[in-house]
């Protein structure tokens, strides 16, 4: 980014700024696949694990962090037995 250099898809791998490399052509087609994955996740935890995750950088240590996940992790648990 701060370079502007390009970033081929093995290199990109191998630094963990991406989760697998397709052939060319399939990246429309395994994107899909994946975004069908997310879909099928219950939303309302897929919404409390980016909150958490968005929050984690304004909270002061790892430990408070967890805590924070924990906490709208099990919001979440106990609306779904309420509603069960």
């Amino acid at each position: 980014i701060l370079t502007g250099r390009p970033v081929h898809a093995q290199e990109a791998l191998q630094w963990g700024l991406v989760s697998r490399v397709v052939p060319r052509g399939d990246a429309r087609a395994e994107a899909e696949k994946l975004a069908k994955t997310l879909a099928d996740f219950p939303q309302e935890t897929m919404r409390s694990d980016r909150q958490a995750a968005f929050e984690q950088w304004g909270l002061p240590s790892e430990a408070t962090a967890m805590l924070n996940e924990f906490s709208l992790g099990s919001a979440v648990l106990e609306s779904a037995r309420a509603g069960a």
